[in-house]
Formats: C-alpha cells, sequence, structure tokens
C-alpha cells in the first residue's frame, strides 16, 4: 500500500502560525523581518497582522476624514449609528481588532487615538464590537483605554438614506431640547454619570440656545446628516448599550413628531416640535426613573420606588375617605411627579401637588 504525502503546513507557518500576511489596515504584505507584526485580538482566533507603517499611532488618518464604510442589514427604521471612539493608550492590538471591524484610527488633540466608527444600519453588529471593547478596556495587557477622563464615546444618529440636513433643527432648536436640557442639567454630577459615564466636561456642556451650532453643545447639530450626542463615555457595554437604546428611541420620536412632519417648512413646526420634545423627554425619564418631586428633577432608584408604591393606593374609581401620594406621569412636564389623589363621594380626582407646574392636567371619573 502506497501513502501519499500531504503537505501538512501550506502557509510555510512556523508551529502552526503565518510568518507573514497583509496588513489589516493597508493590505500591503508584511512580516516580522520587515517589522510588522502578528497580533490577537477578541474576535481573531490566529491573529491579525499590522505592517510597521501603521503599528501604534504611526500614520494615523486627519482628524477630519469620515468613514463612509456602512455595516448591517438594514432596518425598518431606517436609522443609522456611528461612533466617534476617544481613547488612551497607543495599542497595535486595539487598533488591530478595531480596523479590521472597518473603524478608522485617526489623530485627535486631545486624545491618543479617535477611532471612527462605520455606518452601522442596523444594532447587531455593533452590539458586538461594544463587548471587544469593553474586554479590551479592562485588560491592562492591551494597553487600551476608553474608560478614562479625557476620552468620550460620541454617537451619532441618522437616516440610511441620508433623506435630511440636520442643520436645519437650528430654527426650532430651544423648542426641541430645551426641556430635555432642563432635565439633564438638574441632575446632579453622579447622576448625570449614573446615565452617560461622565458629566459635563471642556467638549460637552449644557445647550446654548443662543448658539445652537456650537460645537460643544451636548445635542451637536453640526453635522449635515447626523445628529450627535456627545454626553457618554463607555464604562461598560451594558450601560452603553442602554444609552444607545434610548436615544434611539427618541430619535424615533423626534423623526416621527417632527421631522416627517415637514419640519421647519410646516406650518405647525412649533407645535410639532413642542410636541416632539414631550415625547423625548417622557422616553428619556421612564428609561431612567427620573422624576421631578418638589421642582427638582432626580433619579429615583428601584428601591424607593418600590416603597413609594407599596405606601400608596393605586388610583380607584371607587369613593376612598383619605388622601394618599404616589407617582403619577405629568404630560405637561414629561415627568413622573408626586401626586396627592383626594375623592369625594361622587367622584375620583387627581390632584398634582408640589411641582414647579401649576397648570396641570387633571383626570377626572364620575363613580357609578
Amino acid at each position: 500500500m502506497q501513502y501519499k504525502n500531504f503537505r501538512s503546513n501550506p502557509m510555510r507557518s512556523r508551529n502552526g502560525r503565518p510568518t507573514s500576511g497583509h496588513c489589516v489596515e493597508c493590505g500591503r504584505l508584511t512580516s516580522e523581518a520587515l517589522g510588522g507584526k502578528r497580533v490577537t485580538t477578541p474576535s481573531q482566533r490566529n491573529g491579525v497582522w499590522v505592517c510597521e507603517a501603521h503599528r501604534g499611532r504611526r500614520n494615523l488618518h486627519d482628524y477630519c476624514e469620515e468613514n463612509s464604510t456602512r455595516v448591517g442589514s438594514g432596518n425598518a427604521d431606517n436609522i443609522s449609528i456611528s461612533l466617534e471612539l476617544e481613547s488612551m493608550g497607543v495599542s497595535t492590538h486595539a487598533r488591530a481588532y478595531l480596523v479590521d471591524n472597518n473603524f478608522i484610527a485617526t489623530s485627535d488633540s486631545t486624545v491618543d487615538i479617535e477611532y471612527k466608527s462605520p455606518i452601522y444600519t442596523s444594532e447587531q453588529p455593533l452590539a458586538k464590537i461594544i463587548g471587544g471593547i469593553e474586554y479590551m478596556d479592562t485588560n491592562d495587557n492591551y494597553q487600551f483605554k476608553v474608560n478614562h477622563h479625557r476620552c468620550g464615546l460620541h454617537t451619532h444618529f441618522g437616516f440610511i438614506d441620508n433623506r435630511y440636513n440636520f442643520r436645519r433643527l437650528e430654527e426650532d432648536y430651544e423648542f426641541l431640547f430645551k426641556q430635555l436640557n432642563t432635565i439633564v442639567c438638574d441632575l446632579t454630577d453622579e447622576e448625570r454619570a449614573e446615565i452617560f459615564g461622565r458629566s459635563w466636561g471642556e467638549y460637552n456642556e449644557p445647550l446654548s440656545f443662543r448658539y445652537p451650532d456650537r460645537h460643544e453643545n451636548w445635542i451637536n447639530i453640526q453635522h449635515n446628516y447626523s445628529i450627535e450626542i456627545r454626553m457618554p463615555r463607555f464604562e461598560t457595554a451594558i450601560k452603553y448599550m442602554k444609552f444607545l437604546k434610548t436615544f434611539k428611541k427618541m430619535f424615533k420620536a423626534l423623526n416621527t413628531h417632527y421631522i416627517s412632519k415637514g419640519a421647519e417648512n410646516n406650518v405647525n413646526h412649533i407645535r410639532n416640535a413642542e410636541k416632539a420634545s414631550r415625547k423625548m423627554c417622557a422616553i428619556f425619564c421612564e428609561a431612567y426613573n427620573i422624576v421631578c418631586a418638589n421642582g427638582h428633577y432626580e433619579i429615583r432608584n428601584e428601591v424607593e420606588q418600590t416603597q413609594t408604591t407599596e405606601e400608596t393606593s393605586s388610583v380607584s374609581v371607587a369613593p376612598i375617605s383619605n388622601s394618599s401620594e404616589r407617582l403619577i406621569y405629568n404630560p405637561r412636564t414629561c415627568t413622573f411627579e408626586i401626586a396627592s389623589l383626594s375623592t369625594t363621594p361622587d367622584s375620583a380626582t387627581i390632584v398634582y401637588c408640589d411641582t414647579p407646574s401649576t397648570d396641570v392636567r387633571v383626570y377626572r371619573e364620575r363613580v357609578s
């Protein structure tokens, strides 16, 4: 019986590992002899190659360069998402991982490297990347930090077909975002950090309604085809994904009640802007358990909410002889407020008290 010798190592590798390969960033053939490096990352078992010219901070793209690559299968909402990830450290491993996932590495005077993501047309590929970012950030071997006081994670929301120029939001900027800005400003630094991963900074400031196109506004409308949220800093994958889903819902509300109505060209554009503002605030407050008590916005933790629910009775159309307190949604201020529940023998009336708003809706139901 004859045996044929099969070449088990066709790539001329050492110990089963290639001794050369193409650079993940520029595609040039490289090897260790040429100054290249094979690096392993969270998702590449066999590793990828990086040439000498693209190791660390070498040959970064210009700060103003945009990433026009698109990733994803699309979605029914026609919403796109993209990121600007600021990082400290000169990790070749992190650069290889992100570039292999269609990011581009750009220069930034305030941090070591800023990575600009592709335009995601669905959330699934983005969610996978977020897990890899958290792994590298918490693993000191990667020399890659995004949970750093100098770093932010600017998030862009737009439309897949680029059908709207977001600079046009300038006309109704105050009507759209004043109430949301008030809520965020009223929170403490610790509460803002609980939501966004950080509080105010030099490049993410409270909104200026005199200068709606100011770059430092935490809701930035300087970009033609996206609206930028400048508040977040990456802490954990779970916290960032909650932010992402919440603000995506808010963006959908902005589109439904304002942009899709003809926006600033609609004769009712102010009314539409105010309605969109109320919807966005309601989504934001519900997601992060924000309530307004005694004219002050704060986050109610789950323990406080449970105690409040246990101590108060639910709304009923049956006659009640005593009064109690509970949290009731106020449609005017778009927040949950402390309300007093009082009734008379022939009606049940909810009257709002201890709130900054005096003109609130009163619900009344007749008792049969």
